[in-house]
């Protein structure tokens, strides 16, 4: 499944294009929301609409659901498109899917062309999150760890760190006053040397990996070309 930051991409994507009467702010926060189950004991089925489909992406009246909608179909069509890598890396890195995820951030950062939007949309809390049943500090905790996602500044094993820190616990971090600064330090701590050093080890492999990365550009670079393909098989 796609990252925060491969999200955020393609939603910026379609604004542009199918879905340009969303309000923007509203459906950048539900395009990274989905994932907030990792930290607020959520199912996926919880925050994950099944069988999604473009029209009802289109239909639904509310930006934020349909944000959350596009994540949920692009997390199908991705996984479709990459399984067969994904299975292969595991072979050597149980969660080479998480690896992946936080590589291709790297790869599609510089893509980003509106971060007052992104920053405007995590710089509160919605109502659609709250009827989840959500604190805010959680809530609160998510949107900074999505925001961490998107600096230059912190590597991928930093941020795959603080994935697996606000992950495992939870509520310690998310009420941290300097959560962006803490999560990746603390996260770092928390996990073995011989780990760190894997994930580490992993990443440069998956850099040298030239095929892979052409592939999974050709997956960004095309996807309104792939998504049209996916919606015609439905």
């Amino acid at each position: 499944m796609a990252a925060p930051v491969a999200h955020i991409v393609l939603a910026l994507l379609m604004l542009k294009g199918p879905f340009a009467e969303k309000d923007k702010e509203a459906f950048l926060a539900g395009t990274v929301f989905p994932d907030i189950r990792y930290i607020a004991g959520l199912s996926r089925e919880e925050t994950h609409k099944p069988n999604v489909t473009l029209e009802d992406i289109k239909k639904e009246p509310s930006s934020f659901k349909a944000g959350m909608y596009l994540h949920a179909l692009v997390d199908k069509i991705w996984w479709d498109y990459m399984r067969d890598d994904v299975h292969k890396l595991q072979k050597e890195n149980q969660r080479a899917d998480i690896i992946l995820k936080f590589f291709e951030g790297t790869l599609l950062r510089d893509r980003i062309d509106d971060f007052p939007a992104i920053e405007a949309a995590l710089d509160k809390i919605w109502n659609e999150e709250r009827a989840f049943g959500i604190p805010d500090e959680i809530i609160k905790g998510w949107h900074e760890f999505i925001k961490m996602c998107f600096s230059k500044k912190l590597p991928p094993v930093g941020k795959i760190a603080a994935f697996y820190a606000i992950t495992l616990v939870q509520s310690r971090f998310v009420k941290l006053p300097s959560l962006i600064r803490k999560l990746a330090v603390e996260g770092l701590s928390r996990l073995p040397l011989t780990t760190l050093f894997g994930v580490r080890q992993f990443i440069n492999k998956i850099k040298d990996d030239e095929a892979l990365k052409q592939k999974i550009l050709y997956f960004y670079d095309n996807f309104e070309t792939i998504l049209e393909k996916y919606a015609a098989s439905c």
